[in-house]
């Protein structure tokens, strides 16, 4: 019978120390990518979550904004209305369009006049402009033109010039409509700043 050569033994001792070591590294390296996986997920779930955190807090300092604004216009609200004397005026609009956005302004501010659309006297020849002027009658406040303005900016409906009337309509009727002058480039007016420049109505 042949003898053995001497360097077997020895070859598949060195070949199971090979496999006993790549069992070694991957009963390591498996668990290890593991906990790293993990530690990725555990990661991304705290960013996430202080994410969140954030977020919560920034909508607490929004609503606690929203309260304080709320509770500034209820005061100017009711100041406006302890001073306030006379008849309300009337609110008329050409554009169905901005119907919900005005009424809905004004009844958040607390100003509740007439409200009635006109949108067959539109004029066709503006409709690609938009409705950014205010006209009032000679019998409408300086006060009144003002919250109305303001009601209307803060809704979003830009107000870029307020004039009065010049065909003498309701003396307490106010329109919001499109005119042929305004810039559209033009800001909003300060309705804190602007001045009735007209008279009252002349005496019959």
């Amino acid at each position: 019978m042949p003898a053995e050569p001497a360097g077997k033994p020895l070859e598949v001792f060195v070949q199971r120390e090979k496999k006993l070591q790549r069992w070694i590294w991957i009963s390591v390296l498996v668990p290890l990518a593991l906990f790293v996986g993990l530690m990725v997920m555990v990661s991304n779930e705290l960013k996430t979550f202080n994410d969140l955190k954030k977020q919560v807090e920034a909508n607490k300092l929004k609503i606690a904004a929203q309260k304080e604004e709320l509770a500034k216009n209820d005061l100017a609200l009711s100041a406006y209305q302890s001073q306030r004397s006379g008849e309300a005026p009337r609110i008329i609009y050409y554009r169905s369009s901005i119907g919900p956005t005005l009424i809905g302004a004004l009844k958040q501010l607390g100003f509740n006049p007439t409200v009635e659309e006109n949108v067959k006297q539109a004029n066709p020849a503006l409709a690609g402009k938009a409705a950014d002027t205010l006209v009032y009658g000679c019998a409408v406040s300086e006060q009144d033109i003002r919250v109305i303005a303001a009601a209307l900016i803060k809704a979003g409906i830009h107000i870029r010039r307020i004039v009065v009337a010049a065909k003498k309509p309701d003396p307490l009727l106010v329109q919001l409509v499109a005119s042929p002058v305004s810039d559209p480039n033009q800001p909003d007016i300060d309705p804190a700043t602007w001045k009735k420049n007209t008279p009252g109505c002349a005496a019959k």
